[in-house]
């Protein structure tokens, strides 16, 4: 089931969405580059000679620049998850749960279904799991199937 209201996340802040509520933000290392620009900090390396070929060094220092941006946690107003539902039966009479949704709530778009054929065989019960409907449906009492074991014993296919 989902609701919708408010959802944190956090970003900088040219990457948050125009019609985001900002919580807060604080200055954090972005990236680094060869100029400086407003919100760097240089960083230099340790200092080295190098020859000039005239028989004389000049030391140099390589330096960079840390850019800080705000980064910044704030929330936007979508569809979020409040709860899973679940149904279960031991029949044929299959349905999706039923549950009362509140006001302002909807059920998701992402509903998954899965059915457990149990078999009686001169080995013992073997199961068999699917998503198909159908194939559940069709797998009444007193029908014969041939099953396709794998070799660690499992039920991989099932063939009226």
């Amino acid at each position: 089931m989902e609701a919708f209201g408010p959802v944190e996340y956090e970003a900088f802040f040219d990457k948050i969405p125009s019609d985001a509520s900002i919580i807060s933000c604080t200055e954090e290392y972005h990236h680094t580059q060869t100029e400086p620009v407003d919100n760097s900090v240089e960083v230099c390396g340790t200092p080295y000679t190098v020859d000039t070929g005239g028989g004389f060094a000049e030391v140099v220092q390589d330096c960079e620049y840390e850019v800080y941006q705000d980064y910044c946690e704030y929330t936007v107003d979508e569809w979020y998850v409040v709860d899973t539902v679940t149904s279960r039966g031991n029949d044929f009479n299959t349905s999706w749960p039923n549950n009362a949704l509140a006001d302002g709530q909807r059920f998701g778009e992402e509903r998954s279904e899965s059915y457990v054929i149990i078999f009686d065989t001169k080995d013992g019960l073997e199961r068999y799991t699917t998503t198909s409907h159908e194939l559940f449906q069709e797998a009444q009492v007193g029908t014969t199937w041939v099953l396709q074991i794998n070799q660690i014993g499992g039920v991989q296919s099932i063939e009226r």
